[in-house]
């Protein structure tokens, strides 16, 4: 049997530096030190740690920087105004609006943000590791209840034969059918990697899926370069060991961004009001208003449009189940 070769995409041509002009080009150059303060510009968070903070300016320099103690915390993803300092740091003054946050729980339960203005949620499932729709339901719901569209990517699909691609397609048909975009990828075959770069390009995007479904693998296929972006990234930010713990923003050849982030590889929706699951399932958007209770969680109360549509069939039981799971997660009965 041939050996199989990992495929890389091809994504559309950029000006690119060469190993030892991007080193140069991504660190801001000691040259630009100044006696003062520079004018304030907008800038882009890539990374942050504590107090370190990785900036990219608009020549795609990076800087790093701290806050201003009346600048709220900023994520990877924020766009912000910043000034350049004498000592070739920065420092943020404002944190723009956002149009989106991504948050996890912290040991409390209460929400802390790792990444913004955040158009869409991939879910990475594979089937190795098996995956499981409860798990790809609660990304959803996250990815909803945030303002982020969710994209299905089922990875390694090389390993299934037609059987086997046929059953799993089937198991994903109702989350097309309610209006999600399922994309089955292979690191082996460039057709599709080439679909999945296409839909990520031009976007602000985060990775999300269980540990060995190949979220490491699709980022390498996008940025071959990962390794030397790391090394900038640790060296503007001080992050050092900590790299690897970080929420990391890295830039796509054919525009937009990537978020890699290992703090929501386990996703949990925290101590959210249990009232806002609904918002995670946009097939019960319909219903809304029509039950009978204005306050109805869709479980055992009467006169629910939610259970009727369930029992006649315009709601997927399994997607029901899942939700109950959740509220019942939050809200014990």
């Amino acid at each position: 049997m041939p050996k199989k070769h990992r495929t890389s995409i091809k994504p559309p041509a950029v000006k690119r530096h060469t190993r030892s002009d991007r080193t140069s080009a991504t660190i801001a150059d000691s040259g630009q030190r100044a006696a003062e303060p520079g004018p304030p510009q907008p800038g882009l968070v890539v990374a942050n740690h504590g107090l370190h903070v990785a900036l990219q300016d608009n020549s795609r320099a990076l800087w790093h920087c701290t806050r201003r103690r009346s600048v709220a915390t900023v994520v990877a993803g924020d766009r912000v105004i910043w000034q350049a300092l004498p000592d070739v740091t920065g420092v943020i003054i404002e944190r723009l609006p956002r149009t989106s946050l991504l948050s996890r729980p912290d040991h409390s339960g209460a929400a802390k943000p790792i990444a913004a203005n955040i158009d869409r949620m991939i879910i990475v499932a594979a089937v190795i590791p098996p995956f499981n729709e409860r798990l790809i339901d609660r990304y959803i719901v996250g990815a909803e209840i945030s303002a982020i569209k969710p994209l299905i990517v089922v990875n390694k699909i090389d390993l299934l034969d037609h059987r086997q691609r046929n059953e799993i397609t089937g198991r994903l048909s109702l989350y097309r059918e309610i209006g999600y975009e399922v994309l089955f990828t292979s690191t082996i075959d460039g057709a599709h990697l080439q679909e999945f770069a296409n839909r990520v390009s031009g976007k602000s995007s985060v990775l999300v899926g269980k540990s060995g479904a190949g979220k490491s693998s699709l980022i390498n296929t996008l940025l071959p370069d990962l390794d030397i972006r790391i090394a900038a990234l640790s060296e503007a930010t001080g992050l050092g060991r900590h790299t690897t713990t970080a929420t990391m923003l890295y830039e796509l050849p054919g525009g937009g961004n990537i978020i890699d982030s290992p703090g929501i590889r386990d996703f949990s929706l925290g101590n959210i009001d249990p009232a806002l699951v609904e918002r995670g399932f946009i097939e019960f958007r319909s219903l809304h208003g029509r039950c009978k209770f204005n306050d109805c969680l869709h479980r055992t109360e009467h006169h629910c449009a939610v259970k009727d549509a369930v029992e006649s069939g315009a709601i997927h039981r399994p997607r029901y189940q899942s939700y109950l799971e959740l509220v019942n997660e939050l809200a014990p009965e």
